[in-house]
């Protein structure tokens, strides 16, 4: 499956080859067994202002942490933030939810992002 995005995408496609690679170099755990999840920092997302755009983050970082595919994950928070934002367009979602995790996770950047105006 390939997401066309405009900013971050070639980051976004590096992010998912790599964490795609690395789930399979990997040994699973025992059937039955749930994968033990990784602490989150959350000096991450403490600093991030917008509930939405902590709530995006937050979701990637634990669908990941708890072994879901990049892919999976990625849809999965573009439609929580339209979830947030029922207003938005499928396209609006992608495109903020790429910006998000490249800015916060990928990059660990500090800075204000474009988003939303809700607090």
């Amino acid at each position: 499956m390939s997401i066309t995005l405009s900013a971050g995408a070639s980051t976004l496609t590096a992010l998912m080859l790599r964490d795609h690679a690395a789930d399979h170099a990997q040994t699973p755990p025992p059937p039955g067994t749930a994968p033990t999840p990784t602490p989150r920092p959350d000096h991450v997302v403490t600093a991030i202002p917008r509930d939405c755009e902590r709530a995006v983050v937050i979701a990637y970082q634990d669908l990941r942490t708890l072994g879901t595919d990049p892919t999976s994950a990625f849809h999965a928070c573009a439609n929580l933030y339209r979830i947030h934002h029922p207003e938005s367009s499928t396209q609006e979602a992608t495109h903020l939810v790429s910006i998000w995790i490249e800015h916060h996770l990928i990059r660990a950047a500090s800075t204000p992002t474009p988003g939303c105006d809700c607090p």
